[in-house]
């Protein structure tokens, strides 16, 4: 069994010595970030970031990653916050709980406010992990209330979320981190249960089963997922980036070591432009 105790990551994510790396500007390896910082229902950073900006967060602690040198920033602290991240242009959410935490954010520089609290429907009980942006009013999670789980498309465009859709994961697995729909709307998620974690992909809406790879006994708390020059990434809870091969038999590459511990990624949407080839 591969899983982790959550909870205790989610504790230590509010301890003052959790990791907080980078002090590198985004756009500059060179320069220091600016010092600027705004307070809303967070502090943060005032960093400039592009659309296709890569998010990390270690419970309410929220980092931006650069894949290309391998750097990142803490950029603020969201209380509200907890759980996975998920992200379009102009929003950004946790959850905890039932609970959805929406920010409204904008990129350049960065800023973001507490916006709303949304509900989950009944009978989602309890929002675990995996949470991924459609827009700014439809995110995808996992149901682990139902046998077996579920991933399932909510709109959240009111005070409680309503289902759209959803599909089934295999018999006995749950997300262990994140979810992603691709530009060819292929939906890919890291799972636990039943022996080694593993990654799959399915088509989108219907759920259909294309890929199941299993993740072995190195590739250990998936919690992110990432795109970047086209490939797609694992990020581990440890701070392992993972390069995932295209075709199979999916060869899994270790390339670098984020000096992060995470609970969740995220990117916008429109930037995860490929997928795996079944």
């Amino acid at each position: 069994m591969k899983s982790i105790d959550i909870s205790k990551i989610f504790a230590n994510a509010n301890n003052s010595s959790a990791p907080c790396c980078g002090n590198t500007r985004w756009d500059d390896p060179n320069q220091n970030p600016p010092l600027t910082t705004s307070t809303t229902t967070s502090t943060t950073q005032a960093v400039p970031l592009t659309q296709c900006v890569v998010f990390l967060n270690y419970g309410e602690q929220l980092f931006v990653y650069n894949p290309l040198n391998n750097k990142n920033i803490h950029i603020g602290d969201f209380s509200p916050g907890g759980g996975d991240i998920a992200n379009t242009n102009n929003k950004l959410w946790f959850y905890n709980g039932t609970l959805f935490y929406e920010y409204n954010i904008q990129l350049n520089p960065f800023y973001a406010v507490f916006n709303r609290t949304i509900n989950a429907p009944i009978p989602i009980n309890n929002l675990y992990v995996g949470l991924h942006a459609i827009n700014d009013t439809t995110l995808i999670t996992s149901d682990t209330s139902a046998t077996p789980n579920r991933i399932v498309t909510l709109d959240v465009s009111g005070g409680t979320a309503f289902e759209i859709n959803s599909f089934n994961l295999p018999v006995g697995k749950f997300i262990s981190g994140d979810i992603i729909l691709t530009a060819q709307n292929k939906v890919i998620l890291t799972t636990d249960g039943g022996g080694n974690c593993f990654l799959y992909q399915y088509s989108y809406p219907d759920g259909t089963e294309e890929i199941a790879l299993d993740l072995g006994d190195t590739v250990l708390y998936p919690y992110g997922i990432f795109e970047s020059g086209g490939n797609i990434y694992i990020i581990t809870g440890p701070g392992k980036v993972i390069l995932v091969g295209a075709t199979a038999p999916y060869t899994l590459t270790e390339m670098v070591n984020t000096d992060l511990l995470i609970t969740g990624a995220s990117q916008n949407n429109i930037c995860l432009t490929n997928s795996l080839i079944p």
